[in-house]
């Protein structure tokens, strides 16, 4: 009897830590479905990537540094999802950190982060499915020269102000 009211007790703990993880892509086709189910938590939008960074250790004390702007203005979503970002301010402010920067920032955009350095990392997006050689950027070739979404949720500028 005792173990089932410990039980009772802690089930709806555990059921709270899932629902506050996000889930993960393996691919990017993966990745597209979960981006357009809009009932899963993921980051949509540079607010919503910041939102992500402020509860990340690793990116937390980034968040108002010239690097995250800089990370910022190179992030670019389509309605798709993602089509490119680069490291390169953080590869120039944090060297020694970079690996960390980078698996936290794949993993808050949605991605499992083998995924994005075997597949997309060393490119960044310029122009319609013209990837160019960027060493700290990543650019899914699929979504590259789509329409970049804009709005209020997507100045970087603005959003570091609040």
């Amino acid at each position: 009897m005792k173990y089932l009211i410990i039980i009772a007790l802690l089930l709806p703990l555990c059921i709270n830590a899932q629902e506050g993880r996000m889930k993960l892509a393996s691919s990017h086709a993966e990745y597209i479905k979960m981006y357009q189910n809009k009932s899963l938590k993921m980051v949509r939008s540079h607010k919503d990537f910041i939102a992500y960074a402020q509860k990340n250790p690793t990116l937390r004390k980034m968040v108002k540094t010239e690097s995250m702007l800089s990370f910022l203005k190179s992030l670019k979503f389509c309605k798709d999802g993602l089509i490119t970002f680069s490291l390169e301010a953080f590869a120039e402010s944090h060297p020694t950190e970079l690996k960390a920067i980078f698996d936290a920032t794949s993993k808050g955009l949605g991605f499992e982060p083998p995924i994005l350095s075997v597949d997309y990392k060393g490119y960044k997006c310029n122009g319609q499915a013209t990837c160019e050689s960027c060493g700290n950027c990543v650019c899914l070739g699929d979504s590259c020269g789509k329409s970049v979404l804009e709005g209020p949720n997507y100045d970087p500028e603005q959003i570091l102000s609040m």
